[in-house]
């Protein structure tokens, strides 16, 4: 698996990336981790996609700030739908 960075309206955006074996194209899949952040099992949920064929990229939605401070931005965008949780995440889909 290999560590990207995504550009975002917002500044560059981390996020592993897992190819399967094979010639594409391969239908993706973005991995979104849990409230604690990105962590060893989002990234293996990642690999075990790509070993069923998908091309799966997991964005950290916390790169560059801290829990609190993320979790914060996080539920004020859920709530109103927009913001940069929503960017980042169209951005690693494209």
């Amino acid at each position: 698996m290999a560590d990207v960075v995504i550009p975002t309206p917002d500044g560059a955006l981390n996020a592993p990336l897992a190819v399967p074996d094979g010639k594409g194209p391969w239908p993706g899949v973005v991995v979104i981790h849990d409230a604690l952040r990105m962590r060893r099992d989002t990234r293996q949920q990642a690999e075990w996609l790509a070993s069923e064929g998908f091309l799966a990229i997991a964005p950290d939605l916390f790169d560059g700030g801290t829990v609190i401070t993320c979790l914060r931005l996080i539920i004020h965008d859920y709530l109103t739908w927009q913001g940069m949780m929503f960017r980042h995440i169209a951005a690693a889909r494209d």
